[in-house]
């Protein structure tokens, strides 16, 4: 499995995480944009995949590359029964 982000600008990118994702270019599992929220936390808007566990697997991968750049927090929006919840988790 592998981790990666296209950063298209300084603080928006694509994050795509896959089975045999091991450089840009190759199929993943998942794809989400990003965006840097501050100097310490990552947005993840937009994910589409049908193994979600990928991002739980991939958990020591993505702080690899995401502690390095300073994001410390990773949010998202979840959405149940018409009830929009943040969540935040440290990195």
């Amino acid at each position: 499995m592998g981790v990666y982000t296209e950063w298209l600008t300084d603080s928006i990118g694509i994050l795509r995480i896959g089975s045999k994702f091991c450089e840009f270019g190759d199929s993943y599992d998942l794809a989400c944009t990003v965006i840097k929220k501050g100097e310490d936390t990552l947005e993840i808007k937009g994910a589409s995949t049908s193994f979600f566990t990928n991002i739980v697997v991939e958990r020591d991968n993505l702080r690899s590359i995401l502690k390095p750049i300073g994001i410390l927090w990773v949010t998202w929006n979840r959405i149940k029964d018409g009830i929009i919840k943040e969540v935040k988790v440290k990195i």
